[in-house]
């Protein structure tokens, strides 16, 4: 299998079929969880949509955010989702219903620094959990204002990772966990602080910042997973030995055993116009 970068998803028109196929899988799986499925409708109802309106999203991996606003836009709207990667969209395409319940779904290839639209192609243009993987996250924040419609709406979407809270005894592994993880895995995790600074770099006018925390009490959340792969990669990668690592875990299943486990995140929803 081919090698992983630190953030497979920096470089994604280098992915290759093998490497998509694994990430689409994981984007899908991620989606089905129910922290992942309350901060996804939350998105979904910040953008406002309506039907007969046009909307792109920026970043759309597997298309599992354009599968959900395309029934609200019909019947004469429509939702284009874009992602550099050609071999994710090809998943992506896979993954729309044969039945021909989503007719108004596009999807293509494209940079989302330089996006193929005129100018004001669009009523409304979103991104989530694009920007912590880009190394000029204004350049697609312009892009974003630029094929907007005069009057049409922006939204986009980071998390924070150095925002997590989780209640379990041991404070010291807990810090070094996190702060490993924010520091040295999968992009930009300090973007949603920065996100503010970032649309207003762009140009984005009456800006909006909805600050959206996401609670984890069981297994079946995707925020514990994270906690779970963050402390195998801090084990690793040395920042916490084998013997500690294995012990937060334990206490980890002991508060999730126990019913009052308790883990949060915050997701930044910042809305604007162009």
């Amino acid at each position: 299998m081919q090698q992983r970068s630190p953030d497979a998803w920096a470089n994604p028109a280098d992915i290759d079929a093998v490497m998509a196929e694994e990430l689409c899988e994981q984007l899908e799986k991620r989606a089905r969880f129910s922290d992942q499925i309350e901060i996804n409708d939350a998105l979904i109802a910040s953008l406002h949509a309506r039907t007969g309106q046009n909307w792109l999203e920026v970043g759309c991996g597997t298309g599992v955010l354009c599968r959900q606003l395309a029934p609200s836009l019909l019947p004469d709207g429509s939702v284009t989702g874009v992602d550099a990667s050609g071999e994710i969209i090809s998943q992506a395409w896979d993954r729309v219903p044969s039945d021909g319940s989503i007719p108004n779904l596009r999807l293509q290839m494209a940079d989302g620094s330089a996006l193929p639209f005129p100018d004001g192609t669009f009523d409304g243009v979103f991104s989530a959990r694009l920007l912590l993987h880009v190394p000029d996250p204004v350049a697609i924040l312009r892009e974003m204002a630029r094929v907007v419609s005069e009057r049409g709406t922006l939204v986009a979407m980071e998390w924070d990772f150095d925002s997590i809270t989780v209640d379990v005894p041991d404070r010291d592994t807990t810090r070094a966990i996190l702060h490993w993880r924010t520091d040295n895995k999968d992009g930009n995790n300090w973007i949603g602080r920065q996100l503010y600074r970032h649309v207003m770099d762009a140009g984005w006018q009456n800006v909006v910042v909805d600050p959206r925390v996401s609670v984890a009490h069981t297994e079946q959340t995707s925020l514990v997973q994270s906690l779970r792969k963050a402390a195998t990669g801090a084990r690793d990668e040395g920042a916490i030995d084998a013997l500690t690592c294995e012990a937060w875990l334990e206490s980890l299943d002991r508060a999730l055993e126990s019913g009052w486990f308790f883990a949060s995140i915050v997701y930044f929803i910042v809305r604007g116009s162009p």
